[in-house]
This record gives structure tokens, sequence and C-alpha cells, in this order.
């Protein structure tokens, strides 16, 4: 009994002992751990120490760039950016020109309309004074009358307007009010708009108008520098291109059915300042280009078949009458080939010319010729 006394006494006294040894043990790995997390808390990650303004600059080139708008939602969006940390929240949003560019749109399953709606007043709160780039698209006639209410109430905040939509004439009447910062204007109507007018849009300089074959409306068309037409009736657009004298770069596109003109207007079409001319489509332009006078013309595209019969003197007359310096020229065969490439080559050998087919799977008529890189106009 004694002994057995003895040997548990002895046991204690060697458990001690341990417990001991491994007591300084976790204490030094425990002081190694501290000073391991203070090296670490004193550690700063380099995007950490950038200053916040250098922040902002990197976040707003990683949206789409501006007038183009992001996505409300994903990759592209400044709402992923105020997700990432605290800090890059509030950098982000702190930053109003994140939030400066809207889009709402009817094909976007993933955020239905209310809530898009809510981020769009959001988006608007965050982006303070900023002037407001915005596009709405949307089929649905309910869609569209939500989605342009909720744009009525920043009418005077519009830079750039991209509207893809049903119109209704509440809309057009308050869009005609005041749109005193409007630089960029994109309209694909739906219904039948044709009289909205924005003489009071000081800053309009670009226009796109697609989708509308009547269109009549009144716009400062006298202070465009950009204009494209699309789908919009030959004889429409004589009396437009009139009022454009400050046009720069000019684009119409004509389906074949909307060539009703069969003879020249009376007056001719003088664009003292057009740079860069684009006729496309499978209509015919012949009258079109027979009425121009454009001097400072410097690149020219054009379907083939909008020239009519004798395309090289449609050519020889729009160069001579204009008195201009036509640099390039790029010329689109929509179906038969009239006049080879080395024929325009040969019979203009100062200019630049490049060649592609509207519909090159389907042209039977596609001969094996070289037809040099395109350009943009």
């Amino acid at each position: 009994m004694l002994r057995s006394l003895e040997s548990d006494r002895s046991r204690i006294s060697h458990l001690e002992t341990q417990i001991l040894d491994l007591q300084r043990a976790i204490s030094a790995l425990e002081t190694e751990r501290d000073v391991t997390q203070a090296r670490l808390d004193a550690y700063k990650y380099p995007v950490l120490t950038l200053p916040t303004e250098i922040v902002s600059e990197i976040f707003i080139h990683v949206l789409p760039p501006y007038p183009d708008c992001p996505p409300l939602m994903g990759l592209h969006s400044p709402n992923t950016l105020a997700r990432i940390c605290s800090k890059w929240r509030s950098i982000a949003l702190s930053t109003p020109r994140l939030w400066r560019a809207i889009q709402l749109q009817y094909k976007n399953h993933a955020i239905p309309l209310f809530p898009q709606v809510q981020m769009f007043e959001v988006w608007t709160t965050r982006a303070a004074s900023c002037p407001l780039s915005i596009y709405i698209d949307g089929a649905y006639p309910e869609f569209s009358s939500k989605a342009v209410k909720a744009v009525l109430a920043h009418g005077a905040r519009i830079e750039y307007l991209k509207l893809h939509v049903t119109l209704s004439t509440t809309f057009t009447a308050a869009l005609e009010e005041s749109t005193p910062l409007l630089r960029g204007l994109e309209l694909n109507f739906l219904t039948n708009i044709t009289a909205l007018k924005l003489d009071d849009a000081p800053q309009l300089r670009t226009v796109v108008i697609d989708g509308h074959i009547a269109f009549q409306g009144s716009l400062p068309w006298d202070k465009l520098t950009s204009l494209t037409l699309t789908h919009v009736h030959t004889i429409n657009c004589y009396p437009i291109l009139r009022q454009t004298k400050n046009l720069v770069h000019c684009e119409l596109r004509y389906p074949s059915y909307l060539d009703t003109m069969t003879d020249p207007p009376e007056q001719d079409v003088v664009l003292p300042s057009l740079e860069s001319l684009s006729l496309l489509g499978a209509g015919k332009a012949k009258n079109l280009l027979a009425a121009l006078v454009v001097p400072a013309l410097d690149k020219l595209a054009v379907t083939e078949d909008l020239m009519g019969a004798q395309p090289l003197d449609v050519l020889h007359s729009l160069i001579s009458k204009s008195q201009c310096q036509l640099q390039e020229v790029r010329i689109v065969y929509a179906f038969r080939r009239k006049i080879s490439q080395p024929k325009y080559r040969n019979e203009f050998p100062s200019l630049c010319f490049t060649f592609e087919d509207a519909y090159p799977d389907a042209n039977p008529y596609s001969e094996d010729e070289d037809s040099g890189s395109d350009f943009d106009l």
C-alpha cells in the first residue's frame, strides 16, 4: 500500500513537470504567433496603399467607356466594385462618375422592372451632380411607360439618351421641355411618333434615328456634327440634310422598299464640313449622290447598287461637282458586281479602295479579287 502511494506521488510529480514543459512550449508558440501576426498586421498590400483618387480612376476604367452603360449587376457593374471590401465600397460610393451611366432593359430577366427602377433611383443619387447617360430598351409598352417615367425627373441632367422603346406622347412632350445638356440622342421608334421636337437642346451634336420611315421631327439640325438615319424615307432625308450644315459624319441606310424618289431634288444638298459619308443598303441613292455638294469629303462608303447602273460615272460626278479631295472609298457589293475591283482602281488611281461583300456566303457572283483592309467611318 505504501509502495503504491509513493508511486502515485512520483507519477504526479512527473506529470507536473511535463505540464510545465508543455506550458513553456505553448507560451513560446503563442509569443511566436503574436510576433508573426504583428508582422502581418503591419504589412500593407500595394493596392491598398494607392491614393483614393488613383483607385477611383482605376474603377472608372473597369466600366465600359462613357457614355456606354454598364450592366446593373455583374463583372463590369459598379455594384460589383462596391462589394469587394469596406474600403473599396467607400471609394466606389464616393465616386459619382461610376454611377452616371444607367440602363433599363426589358430583356434583363435576372432583374425585374421594379428593382431596376429602384436601382435607377439609387444610381442617379450616387451620381450626384454628374450629367447622365441613359439607355432604355423595352419593346413591352408597360415596361416602356414605367421606365421612361423614372427618367422624366432627370431630364435636365441627361447628356446622352438612347431609346429603344414604345414612345408615348406624354414622354415626348416631357422630353421636349428641357434638355440643356443633351449631346447625343439615339431613337429606335416602335410606335408612330413622328413629331418629336427638341428645339431647346443647344448641346446636341450626335443623332441616330432608326426604325421610323416617316420621321419628320424638329431637332436642332444645324448644330449636329454626326447623323445616322436608318429606315428613313429618301424623300424625308433631303429636308433634314439641307439643315445639317455643320455635319462632319453622316450615315444613311436604305432598305429597297423605301426608295420612292425617281427624280433628283430641285436643289443641291450642300454639306461644307462633311468629311465622311456612308450610304448603305439595297435601294437606290443615285439621285441623292447627284444632289450632294461635299467639298471636304475625305472618306466614302457606298453600296454599289445604290449608285445605279453606272457607278463610275456617279463617283466622277460627285468628285467633280464637289471639288473634294476624296482619299478613301469603300465599295460594298450587295448582289451582282457591276464593276470589278481593278476597274475601280484603274479609273481612280489616286484613291485608296477597299471592297467587301454585304452577303459573302450568299453572293454567287463573288470574284477572286484582293479586297484590302476595311476602314471605319
